[in-house]
């Protein structure tokens, strides 16, 4: 089991709120961490780019586990058992597994504030809007090819 997710919950059930982040991460400008308190949820993630792949084909956008939000909050520490009782062996890749939960374990129906690329999805027959990924979101173009047309966070 991840190591990181142990002290997560653990922190967790003591009380601390986190931001957690990966030290490859760039920041651009000062957010005031306040406003994650006072916005009311119990989570945030950022966006990944494609990883798990298999569930971004399917949904067309993923979630970040290497920079995060977490409060402490019953409704987080349930998020993490669900986490971590999907997190077999030693090495848990803790990002497909933060993926699997939100897509295949939460009954969660996402949907984007502007609607692009909305459907049925035609083997259960629920609305899907696919996130963040539509035509009108800024996307990368670079010198490694390999990047373009991801999306910007």
């Amino acid at each position: 089991m991840s190591a990181r997710l142990r002290v997560t919950m653990a922190l967790l059930k003591g009380g601390a709120s986190l931001l957690i982040s990966d030290v490859d991460n760039v920041f651009s400008r000062y957010v005031d961490l306040k406003g994650l308190l006072e916005e009311g949820y119990d989570v945030f993630h950022a966006y990944e780019m494609r990883y798990p792949v298999s569930i971004f084909k399917e949904f067309g956008f993923v979630v970040c586990s290497g920079f995060q939000f977490l409060r402490s909050s019953p409704r987080t520490i349930k998020f993490l058992e669900l986490v971590l009782a999907r997190c077999r062996g030693k090495k848990c890749d803790d990002q497909v597994t933060y993926n699997e939960v939100f897509f295949r374990d939460l009954d969660i129906e996402w949907h984007h504030p502007n609607n692009y690329n909305n459907e049925i999805n035609k083997q259960d027959g629920k609305f899907r809007s696919f996130g963040p990924n539509h035509e009108g979101a800024l996307r990368i173009t670079s010198n490694n090819t390999e990047n373009d047309g991801l999306l910007v966070e």
